[in-house]
């Protein structure tokens, strides 16, 4: 089977190339590929790609992002869960050191187990390391504490909040992500508070990231063309997560509750939540102390008060709080 073509195909040519492996673009699995040069390297400096640079990319498709990624001097290891797809990359870049490709669904990668395998695999060195994984050989020591590798994805709307929420547990470890996303989704993971696109996932994000809208794509430069526009957006670690470790349960449940009954204040929205029947003193003597006014609704709160709310609600109803509603 022949190789696919150095540049970037034309619809007609892409079209050509993926019936050669048996592929027909499927609407599930969100396979719209992008197909303009100027976007692709859009994404590509926004990631701001060094030689060395270690990418996770999800989704690799045919490929023409992977090519702007090695093109840059990036090792990457990509996750494709079409296995015609996967055949395709192999027969391009198989022989490429710099490239490694896992067949599978990205949602059900076991995240910390994956990058905990790179990371002894550098630390190890020795001849398999190296060949298993080469950035043991380019990726200077110094780069592999926190921020040690970066994430690049082109993900369909169906899997970007599964991906999303796998990806907040990574903060530690990222440099930053970069994602190219339904508009909606976009501009959702970027709004302030007060606005209608913020939400909880807004909020579990920036309690996180720092996020960054690049880019606006219009739904013409992909193929087969999408029903909707998309959009570039840009994730950085913030120097210190607003929430951490045995907090996350009470944040998770205040976020949750403040949102699930938006027309509310959040007084009413949280003494009325299941997970905190019983606990309306508990509930006031917390705002009180967070200086939370409850007769705002919740989707006026930055991450920061909710954030500061949680310390106070799980000082005053700890441990049943805490332990209740978690999915």
């Amino acid at each position: 089977m022949s190789k696919p073509p150095v540049r970037l195909p034309s619809p007609l040519e892409l079209r050509q190339l993926l019936a050669e492996y048996g592929v027909r673009p499927r609407r599930s699995r969100g396979q719209n590929f992008l197909i303009d040069a100027n976007v692709l390297a859009r994404i590509v400096v926004a990631a701001d790609i060094r030689p060395g640079d270690l990418v996770v990319e999800i989704g690799p498709g045919p490929g023409a992002l992977t090519e702007r990624l090695l093109a840059a001097g990036a090792f990457v290891f990509a996750i494709e869960i079409d296995r015609r797809l996967c055949q395709l990359l192999m027969d391009r870049w198989g022989d490429d050191p710099r490239f490694h490709l896992m067949a599978g669904d990205a949602r059900e990668v076991d995240w910390p187990k994956f990058l905990g395998e790179l990371r002894e695999a550098r630390a190890a060195g020795g001849e398999d390391g190296r060949r298993k994984h080469p950035e043991a050989e380019t990726v200077p020591r110094s780069g592999w504490g926190r921020g040690w590798f970066k994430i690049v994805a082109n993900i369909p709307y169906s899997i970007t909040t599964p991906l999303l929420l796998s990806i907040l547990e990574l903060d530690r470890q990222l440099e930053r992500v970069v994602l190219l996303v339904q508009k909606e989704v976009a501009e959702r993971l970027a709004a302030d508070p007060g606005t209608p696109a913020y939400g909880s996932l807004t909020v579990a994000v920036q309690s996180r990231f720092a996020v960054e809208m690049v880019a606006r794509v219009p739904s013409t430069v992909f193929w087969p063309r999408p029903a909707v526009d998309s959009a570039v957006i840009r994730l950085f670690p913030r120097a210190e997560p607003l929430v951490k470790g045995d907090l996350q349960p009470t944040f998770t449940l205040l976020v949750r509750a403040a949102f699930n009954q938006r027309r509310k204040t959040l007084w009413n929205a949280l003494r009325t939540a299941p997970a905190f029947a019983g606990k309306e003193e508990a509930l006031q003597r917390a705002l009180a102390a967070a200086g939370i006014d409850g007769r705002r609704r919740g989707e006026t709160l930055t991450p920061e008060e909710f954030a500061l709310l949680a310390r106070y609600v799980r000082a005053e109803a700890e441990p049943k709080i805490c332990q209740e509603g978690i999915d």
